[in-house]
């Protein structure tokens, strides 16, 4: 297996090789659940800075296809040489990525899925001290939504959402109207924690980055 380190520039990559540890049962369940909900093929990862980043460009999937068309020798724009090994197939999300969040030593994110099938991400943060109102913020979106699932994060309430859409035009552009809708509500109602909609799907524009809700244990209290 590789493990993806990144530099001062996100696409910039270096792999090595790390002990092939055996992949638990709970991991391969878990991937299997969340599969037809995500996009393995557009996940991403924590950077240096320690955000989050996409783990295969659309400047990878640029260069794959030149590889794949016969092109050999190919490189980034800065220099980089581009393999494919350790710039798309090691990157592809799978149940080693999920297995290595869980046991704490990566986090890893998602976008949605491209086949009519999404997850949306509810994010509250409470980033400043005088925002302390997310339990609030998660009981209201418990009652708009309750069929969703809810989790403490280190800073806040995350919230899942199964979706089946028509179009991925169609669920962006709803992504992005219940983000607006749900701070204009939040504000009307005195709530001042940060919310934002993510989880979003990949197009001419990439899709917003959603943290998967694996982990060994909750960091917070509920």
């Amino acid at each position: 297996m590789h493990s993806v380190i990144y530099s001062s520039n996100p696409t910039k990559k270096s792999s090595k090789r790390t002990s092939k540890n055996p992949v638990s049962q709970l991991a391969q369940d878990s991937f299997e659940a969340f599969r037809p909900f995500i996009n393995i093929f557009d996940p991403g990862a924590v950077d240096w800075e320690g955000s989050p980043v996409h783990t295969i460009t659309k400047e990878d999937w640029r260069l794959f296809r030149r590889y794949r068309d016969g092109e050999r020798g190919l490189t980034y724009s800065d220099g980089l040489e581009f393999k494919v090994g350790r710039d798309i197939v090691c990157n592809i999300y799978g149940p080693r990525h999920v297995h290595r969040h869980i046991q704490g030593s990566e986090t890893t994110y998602y976008t949605s899925g491209r086949n009519g099938l999404a997850l949306l991400y509810l994010d509250i943060d409470a980033h400043q001290p005088w925002q302390t109102d997310e339990y609030r913020a998660k009981a209201i979106l418990q009652e708009l939504f309750p069929f969703g699932y809810f989790r403490c994060s280190r800073r806040g309430q995350n919230g899942y959402l199964k979706i089946r859409y028509d179009t991925i035009r169609q669920f962006n552009q709803m992504a992005d109207r219940l983000e607006q809708s749900l701070q204009r509500y939040f504000l009307t109602l005195g709530i001042l924690c940060d919310f934002e909609t993510k989880g979003t799907i990949s197009d001419e524009k990439s899709g917003s980055l959603a943290k998967m809700p694996f982990g060994g244990r909750c960091t917070r209290a509920t």
